[in-house]
């Protein structure tokens, strides 16, 4: 089954927010992170796929710049 552009689109904002509000305390913390970069990474390749999806390059105040 495949996600639609808006449920592409939420997902990646979801994982945006989650990613911008992370105080990075331990190494937990440092696995959650790696955790969504890479999902953000999979939702990028997803969209790909799909026409009209619309995302852009994160920069947060971690340091890390996730291009879309």
């Amino acid at each position: 089954m495949a996600l639609s552009k808006t449920s592409i689109e939420i997902l990646a904002d979801l994982v945006e927010i989650k990613m911008l509000s992370m105080e990075m305390r331990d190494h937990e913390d440092e696995r959650v992170m790696a955790a969504l970069i890479q999902c953000r990474h999979e939702i990028i390749n997803m969209a790909k796929n799909v026409r009209g999806v619309k995302l852009v390059p994160l920069h947060d105040p971690h340091g890390i710049t996730v291009a879309a």
